[in-house]
């Protein structure tokens, strides 16, 4: 099973509006469908059925006591750099619970066994993979400059689900395994 651990992220009009301007932009790039919008804690890749439950009680040792919080979409940018972009997402402001949970799912699942990851956390929503530019100017760039500081739209944090991905020839089908609650604020 190719599973992974995210947020879901929905999908409200501010979001819905920038993304159709990035996709007027030329060029070849895999959109991400709005309902696979997600933050990404870990991903485990290939994992046996037989450890699954191993990941389960990993993952809920992980978010035990983590309270539900707001996040802050804000901004669009792309990874490298919005000059060769390879990944366009949307940023996030007030982001700590995720790099908490992030933190905490990384150390637990450490602990089973599991590799840690070796890149910096960077909690984004990815928008699109770009496969080739198109034109004569960066129409991402301009985009990016118009969008930057709007506010996209405030996403409760209140759960963290365990995904399968199953890759196709129309792209990746996410199937929830498990979720985990995270605890009401007061």
């Amino acid at each position: 099973m190719r599973l992974f651990i995210a947020v879901k992220i929905p999908f409200g009009p501010s979001l819905r509006e920038l993304a159709e301007e990035l996709k007027a932009c030329p060029g070849r790039v895999k959109w991400v469908e709005e309902e696979n919008f997600h933050v990404t804690l870990k991903f485990l890749g290939e994992v046996p059925e037989a450890l699954v439950d191993t990941v389960d009680r990993g993952i809920k040792e992980a978010v035990e006591g983590v309270p539900s919080s707001v996040v802050v979409l804000r901004g669009v940018g792309a990874f490298p750099n919005l000059r060769r972009p390879r990944v366009i997402w949307v940023g996030m402001d007030s982001a700590d619970v995720l790099r908490e949970l992030q933190r905490r799912v990384e150390s637990s699942l450490t602990k089973l066994g599991f590799e840690r990851e070796k890149k910096p956390f960077h909690p984004h929503v990815t928008l699109g993979r770009v496969k080739r530019l198109e034109g004569g100017t960066n129409c991402f760039e301009e985009v990016s400059s118009r969008w930057e500081e709007e506010v996209l739209g405030k996403v409760t944090v209140d759960r963290v689900y365990l995904i399968e991905s199953t890759l196709t020839p129309r792209g990746p089908l996410y199937t929830v395994i498990y979720t985990y609650p995270l605890e009401k604020r007061e």
